[in-house]
């Protein structure tokens, strides 16, 4: 495995070297874009500083991330910008508030490893850039060696660089992403890595959408594909310009990660990881009614009435605007019923979070949503 030599050097502060280490990759939404609010420091939550020949832990403090630039990504020949590529007013990531919280659940000290870049594709990432020590996949490597810890788990958020105007991008995404776990893991000498993905926010652009949902439901499918992976959903969260996620957005999406690292590793009174779509049924003698239903809820679904977000589209993808009423089921907690106008079509498809910038706003007791997920054939067997 070809490496960048990176010495190590004591903490310059007095408090706890970590004991626990994730590592962060992926993308903006990652590296942190949200506004910066003077939020408070972290003494538990340490954050490994790489600087020439040098790699120090501090107190864990956002902005998380200095950039890791490789020498190919156009636009960056002057250099590594300042802070998530502004000028020092963005930066908020999930990551501090993720740390922070598992190092309360775990009563422990939580390191991180950052090694995101805004606006990078999957293959940017690839295991076979590995032998330029300037790659963003050699650059992660020496990082993690230059902590001289064994990563916990890996956080991603990557995905919007592969998924509008690419649609072939988007077709090979599943592939392209099971390819890499299977890689970092066998480079980090761990071969049940956990690795915990989150699903593309909102996008507020007029575009094609195709290659957005697309990949959304690559992520969604995840945990199916790959074991001791999860999926953490992102599409209610609020954003700070019109691809990226607000402060708040980005600590609840840590906290998120942070209760789908407990669920994946099974620990005491961890929460499931959220609600997934279990089982989509039509009901009624005029069927006109769809039961959706979730497996993964931590008490009960939320919003009671007025759920937001579910569509239909006939079988050639044209929306059918028949859905007057989504609630959940008081007896059912785990459900939401749509009442429509009309019966449902034959070969029409159900989906939740359709488009680039849908209003979606269900979650569950522990602040865990939905996911995006469609279409999805109503009838399949």
């Amino acid at each position: 495995m070809l490496l960048v030599a990176v010495g190590v050097v004591a903490a310059q502060e007095s408090r706890p070297s970590p004991t626990r280490v994730w590592v962060l990759a992926g993308q903006s939404n990652m590296e942190g874009n949200g506004w910066l609010d003077g939020s408070a420091a972290e003494p538990d939550v340490r954050i490994l500083r790489v600087e020439g020949d040098a790699a120090r832990w501090e107190v864990g403090v956002e902005p998380s991330h200095r950039a890791v630039v490789p020498k190919d990504l156009p636009g960056w020949a002057a250099g590594p910008p300042k802070v998530g590529r502004f000028d020092g007013r963005k930066g908020a990531s999930p990551g501090v508030a993720f740390a922070a919280h598992r190092a309360r659940t775990t009563r422990s000290v939580v390191g991180l490893i950052p090694v995101a870049v805004g606006g990078t594709s999957l293959d940017a990432w690839s295991a076979a850039r590995k032998s330029d020590p300037e790659s963003l996949y050699a650059k992660m490597l020496a990082r993690v060696k230059a902590s001289r810890m064994k990563p916990e788990g890996v956080l991603w958020y990557q995905g919007e660089a592969d998924a509008v105007g690419k649609p072939e991008a988007a077709a090979t995404y599943a592939a392209r992403l099971d390819a890499w776990i299977a890689d970092v893991r066998r480079d980090l000498g761990s071969p049940e890595l956990p690795v915990i993905a989150a699903q593309l926010c909102r996008y507020v652009v007029e575009r094609d959408a195709t290659g957005w949902n697309t990949v959304q439901e690559v992520q969604r499918l995840l945990p199916s594909r790959v074991a001791r992976t999860e999926c953490v959903a992102t599409v209610d969260l609020s954003l700070d310009d019109p691809i990226h996620l607000s402060a708040d957005a980005e600590r609840r999406l840590g906290v998120r990660f942070a209760k789908a690292a407990a669920s994946l590793f099974g620990e005491e009174d961890a929460p499931t990881s959220g609600p997934r779509p279990l089982k989509i049924e039509i009901e009624g003698p005029r069927r006109d009614r769809i039961v959706v239903t979730y497996r993964g809820v931590n008490g009960t679904l939320s919003p009671a009435t007025r759920v937001q977000g579910f569509s239909l589209a006939d079988a050639t993808g044209k929306p059918l605007p028949i859905i007057f009423d989504a609630s959940v089921d008081a007896a059912r907690p785990d459900t939401v019923l749509l009442r429509l106008a009309a019966s449902v079509p034959e070969g029409a498809a159900l989906w939740y979070g359709r488009g680039l910038d849908p209003v979606c706003n269900l979650v569950d007791d522990e602040d865990l949503a939905a996911p995006v997920f469609g279409p999805y054939r109503l009838g399949q067997r």
